[in-house]
């Protein structure tokens, strides 16, 4: 296939030397298998100690997420068809912080997560779709991804704050692999599931973008069982098309 930005991705590529993420300017970049920009390659993707203790920034940034506590720390682990590195977060404590706020990361209108995950377990059940296990969200619990188990029929939420809850959802599955998406655009909130968006919800500009990043963790409480392998944020949200092509490439690295 050929990306917008005139690189070609073959579907299940392992080929160093393709930057998927080159022509766009992410706000964040994280892969722990690849480097997704050109100017990164050869720099360290990950630092471990008891677990994983910084997943680095590819974007030129510098906007990392640590986690200083040993037993909080995501495992380096394998998974998936193509067995790709990823960080297995344990669905009790783990999680990866940031120093980064919000409005560094995406705009109070608009913005544009991506992320490719398998889920292990769903350890949350609540009827507010920010008090459900949080894959990416900020420290205040104003905008991110969460995952509920429903009662047996699992959903990913995209979620924002506008004075109000809003929240575009999509079913989900566990052990499955899934690249995931949030697009906050033109007053409306979407969902990704492999490239498919929800039908759109009405969402106005997010309250407040003073808060820090969390990986794997939505409020201190609500944690991630499972496993992330990528992820990368825009403010500026890019087209249809290189929306595609990123969630594409995406997917075929990680045989979703």
């Amino acid at each position: 296939m050929l990306l917008s930005t005139g690189q070609f991705f073959g579907q299940g590529s392992d080929n160093p030397t393709i930057y998927p993420l080159d022509g766009f300017s992410p706000t964040q970049a994280f892969s722990m298998s690849r480097d997704l920009l050109t100017a990164f390659s050869g720099s360290p993707r990950y630092t471990t100690s008891t677990g994983i203790n910084a997943w680095k920034d590819q974007s030129g940034s510098a906007r990392d997420v640590s986690q200083a506590t040993g037993a909080n720390q995501p495992a380096v682990s394998t998974a998936g068809p193509n067995s790709r590195e990823c960080a297995d977060f344990d669905g009790s404590n783990d999680s990866l912080v940031g120093v980064t706020a919000l409005s560094s990361l995406i705009t109070n209108s608009a913005g544009f997560y991506v992320a490719s995950v398998i889920i292990d377990t769903f350890p949350t059940n609540s009827a507010l779709s920010y008090q459900n296990s949080g894959i990416l969200m900020d420290s205040g619990v104003f905008a991110g991804l969460t995952v509920r188990s429903n009662g047996g029929s699992p959903l990913v939420y995209a979620y924002n704050w506008d004075g109000n809850e809003d929240r575009a959802e999509a079913s989900v599955a566990a052990a499955t692999p899934y690249v995931l998406s949030w697009r906050h655009e033109g007053g409306n909130l979407y969902v990704g599931v492999n490239g498919v968006e929800s039908a759109p919800t009405a969402s106005g500009n997010t309250s407040t973008m003073t808060g820090t990043q969390r990986v794997g963790n939505s409020s201190g409480v609500t944690v991630f069982d499972g496993k992330i392998f990528e992820m990368a944020s825009f403010s500026t949200v890019p087209s249809s098309g290189d929306r595609s092509a990123i969630i594409a490439d995406f997917m075929a690295w990680i045989g979703a």
